[in-house]
């Protein structure tokens, strides 16, 4: 029983080593495993490819063979029949596919399932100097060639370099370097898109080298929709595949600190070079970057599209519009208050590159997920609000089963709905039901009149960031401490938020008084229209409140009723027959917010200001401008209200108006 095992586990043993007895063929069956087919081990292979690189194609002896079962029928024959013809020359020749004169080189056996040079090389010269020493002892001749190649063989058998064994042999040296371009977790696409041009720019500088886009943790939903169509048209590659010895280069886009790269902060060990690209100017970063490039722009898509034009790239289609995406994304599509020229210049030529409008529409204004709309309802449904200094807060703290991508969309719908002026979004997730909440997000959005407000100051407080109006902060219940030093809770930190926004922030309630004009050129109701326009003309005003002796306010009168009255005629009648005798005043201590409903109710284009009834002032549309900072043109610094009602100053500006208008009246 041993012996019948013996002699087919034998031949398998021979068959893996590539040794191809008399008395049997090496199989060609594709059903059989690898090695049984005699394919090259790693060993062979490179013996063989090292004998390739020492001789020449076409050097050898003469012969070949294709058929490698052939080749091996042959020396089967050529055993048993003894050396002939064939063995000294011969197109062909057993011998000579023996002996190493195949096209490849010193081996004879070629092609799939059939044994390489190396495998038979030695050997089968081996059996056939046996079968010549046998001949030898057996009293048959051996003519002088055969010895002469006999020595020869041995000759080149021992200048033969041996081959370290195959576990101390290095793996092939990677010549091919691995340049990695990370967005930010839960990746939008503004540092989607980024990241996609920057390894483009990288693959044309360095055409030998691997370019790749890592997503460290999840996209946005809208993103994920994208990428579930497009993602074979962008270079994107796992975190899990990335090979950390091949690194060279690791860009980061849309985010300038490591927290902010999750679990790919890991790469950054590894690389020689670290590039930063950022249009998150408030920040400061963490990371001992190469280089870092941060400017003032809208989106950090419109840097990487600048730099994309300069060299003069070619975009396809797909990529230009993952550009525009990135840039009507952070910009609102333009509408946003960081929103530059340059957003503008890089979109138009994006769409000179091809960018398709249709699915910039399909993808650019995406419909909130089933999970993003029950969390947007209860928010509205736990919405807090507080109010104070003219603006209101609005703050909802939700509990979460499981993280929700894309609540930063949510955040934004709770602001557009409300009137809210600054919106807090606060998610917590316990580990495990019933237990205390230890994972917090919050994301917070503020509307642009809310100037003082700067949401990326506030977010730091807690390890976030972002922009002026729309930032977020991701942190660990258990690692923060409250100012008080009592232990950190979800509602704690949501109501240490609104406080840090009314104290530091917009702790002066800004009133009436603070931004009226004053003092205010007035007119008599007795005076007669043509006395008012010459008034009008010489301070170049549009228009201004008619008082009594007292100062108390009567009507308003314009260079609209002063010219209804020239083109009749009437120029000489009094001003109480044409002044506007129903409008809203404001007092001196009402705060802007109102102030500005009354001007939006009256449609007026002056609101006078008063102080127990008398007038104090005047507000024009100017003056509003001017507090909302929606010009850089406007003069904000308004000298004629920088000193109080009653000061010197005004005193004498008073007198002043006084004598001008005795010059009227002469």
């Amino acid at each position: 029983m041993c012996q019948r095992l013996a002699v087919p586990f034998l031949l398998i043993v021979q068959a893996s080593l590539g040794y191809c007895p008399p008395n049997a063929l090496r199989t060609t069956d594709t059903s059989a495993p690898s090695w049984f087919n005699g394919h090259p081990s790693a060993r062979q292979r490179r013996s063989s490819h090292s004998r390739h690189q020492q001789r020449p194609r076409g050097t050898g002896r003469r012969g070949s063979s294709s058929n490698p079962s052939a080749t091996c029928h042959a020396t089967h024959l050529h055993h048993q029949q003894g050396p002939g013809r064939n063995q000294r020359a011969g197109s062909g020749s057993a011998i000579a596919a023996a002996s190493g004169s195949g096209s490849g080189g010193e081996g004879g056996c070629r092609g799939d399932g059939g044994v390489t040079g190396a495998a038979v090389g030695g050997r089968r010269r081996r059996t056939f100097l046996t079968g010549l020493r046998a001949k030898r002892v057996a009293g048959e001749g051996v003519s002088e060639e055969q010895e002469k190649a006999r020595a020869a063989h041995r000759a080149r058998l021992a200048a033969r370099p041996k081959p370290p064994p195959r576990e101390h042999v290095p793996p092939p040296p990677n010549t091919q370097a691995l340049n990695v371009v990370l967005t930010h977790t839960t990746a939008d696409f503004d540092t989607l898109a980024a990241a996609v041009g920057l390894a483009k720019l990288w693959q044309d500088e360095r055409p030998d080298d691997e370019c790749c886009v890592c997503l460290p943790r999840g996209t946005h939903p809208v993103v994920k929709r994208f990428l579930t169509l497009h993602k074979n048209l962008f270079p994107i590659k796992a975190l899990r595949d990335i090979d950390h010895d091949r690194i060279f280069r690791v860009g980061l886009v849309d985010a300038q600190k490591i927290d902010r790269i999750g679990t790919a902060a890991s790469l950054l060990a590894n690389a020689t070079e670290v590039h930063v690209v950022d249009h998150h100017n408030e920040q400061s970063s963490d990371i001992n970057a190469t280089s870092i490039v941060i400017e003032e722009v809208g989106s950090v898509s419109t840097i990487i599209t600048e730099k994309l034009q300069e060299r003069g790239l070619q975009m396809e289609e797909a990529e230009a519009t993952l550009l525009a995406l990135g840039v009507h994304s952070d910009t609102g599509s333009l509408t946003f208050d960081s929103a530059t020229a340059r957003d503008a210049v890089a979109l138009a030529w994006l769409m000179e590159q091809g960018s398709s409008q249709q699915a910039i529409a399909e993808y650019g204004h995406a419909a909130l997920s089933q999970e993003q709309q029950s969390t947007l309802t209860e928010c509205i449904n736990n919405l807090n609000r507080t109010s104070l200094n003219g603006a209101t807060v609005s703050t909802a703290l939700v509990q979460l089963d499981s993280y929700v991508n894309g609540m930063a969309a949510v955040a934004q719908n709770v602001l557009d709905v409300t009137d809210s002026d600054v919106f807090m979004l606060g998610a917590h997730f316990p580990q495990k039901l019933g237990r205390d909440p230890t994972h917090m997000v919050v994301i917070g959005r503020a509307r642009p009149r809310v100037s003082k407000v700067n949401l990326d100051d506030l977010m730091s407080n807690y390890g976030g960031g972002g922009h002026r109006k729309a930032a977020a902060a991701s942190l660990r219940l258990s690692s923060v401490t409250m100012r008080g030093g009592e232990p950190a809770t979800a509602a704690g930190i949501m109501q240490d938020l609104v406080d840090r926004i009314f104290v530091e922030q917009i702790s002066e309630l800004e009133v009436a008084e603070d931004i009226m004009t004053a003092p205010v050129q007035t007119c008599g109701a007795t005076e007669s229209i043509e006395e008012v326009s010459k008034v009008l003309s010489r301070h170049d005003i549009r228009g201004m409140p008619v008082v009594d002796e007292e100062g108390k306010v009567l009507g308003l009168i314009s260079c609209k009723e002063v010219e209804k009255t020239v083109k009749l005629g009437r120029q000489h009648e009094l001003v109480k027959g044409w002044m506007k005798e129903q409008f809203p005043v404001a007092d001196a201590q009402d705060p802007l917010h109102e102030v500005e409903e009354k001007f939006i109710k009256g449609d007026l284009g002056r609101l006078p200001v008063v102080r127990e009834g008398k007038l104090v002032g005047l507000i024009t549309r100017a003056d509003m401008l001017r507090q909302h900072r929606f010009y850089e043109g406007l003069h904000y610094e308004n000298r004629a209200f920088a000193t109080p009602v009653d000061s010197p100053v005004r005193k004498m500006l008073a007198n002043l108006r006084k004598t001008l208008k005795k010059y009227d009246e002469e």
